[in-house]
């Protein structure tokens, strides 16, 4: 026979546990699982170490999909529509054009390995470009120089 408990809970208890019991369904996303441990630590401030012995899960794994709350919505939504998945999101977070990215990956259709391969190069080249705009910057400086004495 199933077992009831009855407890007397608030609304705000009740909702806490509605989420908890949500975001252990096996069908999530990772947008739909991010959003659900996001909600617990903002709303009910869970620590990702609480939640790691609650449900059972890594806190690394906590800390990762957490991450993906933060991304723009445009990504989140490739995430929930199956577009993208969570460890092609992963290697998206914090880096500049990552709407940019995650467009190519999709139009590309690129396995994760290939994504974190595509964001890195994106993070070199880009970091050249600065590089390659300073020395510009410095050569004319130095000519403005020159010319002034």
């Amino acid at each position: 026979f199933p077992v009831t408990i009855v407890a007397n809970i608030d609304d705000k208890k009740s909702l806490e546990f509605a989420i908890l019991e949500n975001i252990q369904r096996s069908d999530l996303n990772g947008i739909e699982e991010a959003l659900g441990y996001d909600n617990l630590v903002k709303k009910f401030g869970y620590s990702q170490e609480t939640l790691s012995k609650i449900l059972g899960k890594s806190r690394s794994h906590i800390t990762n999909t957490l991450r993906l709350a933060g991304l723009p919505e445009e990504i989140q939504k490739m995430i929930a529509d199956g577009l993208l998945t969570s460890g092609h999101a992963r290697c998206l977070v914090n880096v500049p054009d990552n709407i940019k990215l995650a467009k190519i990956i999709v139009n590309k259709n690129l396995s994760v390995r290939q994504a974190e391969f595509l964001v890195k190069k994106e993070q070199v080249f880009g970091t050249l470009k600065k590089l390659n705009h300073l020395i510009t910057t410095l050569m004319n400086i130095e000519t403005f120089i020159i010319q002034s004495i």
